[in-house]
């Protein structure tokens, strides 16, 4: 199990961009970001296909916010157990 000694530093150039995302609306994008970030390409690559998903659809449906949101979650829990800057990562969400 990861501790607080041993947690992995999110970097700060990777948080910023992410807060710009979120500032623009593009909420799946900076979940992308995450998981890349993280390592999970299979989950970014979800995340990717969810854009495309939108933007064909125009507009967020439900079952893609449903979808989004249990990745979000999964991310967040992630997050909070690899990075000791943790709340500054999710604060930018």
């Amino acid at each position: 199990m990861t501790t607080p000694n041993n947690k992995n530093q999110f970097p700060t150039s990777v948080i910023q961009r992410i807060a710009q995302l979120t500032d623009e609306n593009r909420h799946t994008e900076a979940l992308k970001e995450i998981a890349y970030e993280l390592g999970e390409v299979f989950l970014g690559l979800k995340l990717m296909h969810l854009m495309t998903a939108h933007q064909k659809a125009g507009y967020m449906t439900e079952e893609l916010l449903a979808e989004r949101n249990s990745y979000k979650i999964h991310l967040r829990c992630r997050v909070k157990t690899v990075y000791r800057n943790a709340d500054e990562v999710l604060e930018a969400l």
